[in-house]
């Protein structure tokens, strides 16, 4: 159904998201343990 197509959609967005997240976390820490 459309609901169902749109929440897959919504749950691809959000996993990108969280993936996105914990790269710039990654690099923060990155950078907080260089300097």
């Amino acid at each position: 159904t459309f609901f169902e197509e749109r929440l897959g959609f919504i749950q691809q967005v959000l996993q990108r998201a969280e993936m996105a997240f914990k790269q710039v976390q990654e690099v923060s820490l990155f950078e907080v343990d260089v300097g």
